[in-house]
């Protein structure tokens, strides 16, 4: 399902009626939430659910580790910039990564060489000092 497709012409508005309309309690509405967006990015194919929980853990997780950190700056920069490169390469490798292979393999099938390559990985971020880490899973995410 893409935002420009007639499926999410008709996802879009029966989320948002029973976001507001039958899901009146803020813990309810999160869950539905999070339960339709999955189901929308599992729509395109359902593996990537694990890759997206993967992210959202790692990060609610850092966001965790950074509050009980408070004092330590250092180890604070290496928390963040842990989540945020592991989030970059996942998001490297799924955007990215066929490009480069097929760039490399290229170059080296001109010289001759032939190149074979396979991989693994997804996205996300998380801004440190900016807001609280949510204690709530269900909120994070």
């Amino acid at each position: 399902m893409l935002f420009n497709s007639l499926e999410f012409l008709l996802f879009l508005p029966v989320v948002f009626s029973l976001y507001w309309f039958v899901f009146k309690r803020l813990n309810r509405q999160n869950l539905f939430v999070v339960a339709a967006s999955y189901f929308f990015y599992g729509w395109w194919d359902w593996r990537f659910l694990i890759l997206i929980a993967f992210t959202s853990l790692c990060s609610y997780y850092s966001g965790i580790l950074l509050e009980k950190t408070e004092s330590i700056h250092m180890k604070q920069k290496w928390i963040s910039a842990s989540n945020i490169v592991l989030n970059l390469l996942i998001l490297g490798v799924f955007k990215y990564f066929n490009f480069f292979a097929e760039s490399f393999a290229a170059l080296f099938q001109s010289f001759g060489y032939k190149v074979d390559v396979d991989f693994s990985f997804f996205e996300d971020s998380i801004s440190r000092n900016s807001i609280i880490p949510k204690k709530d899973y269900l909120y994070f995410i």
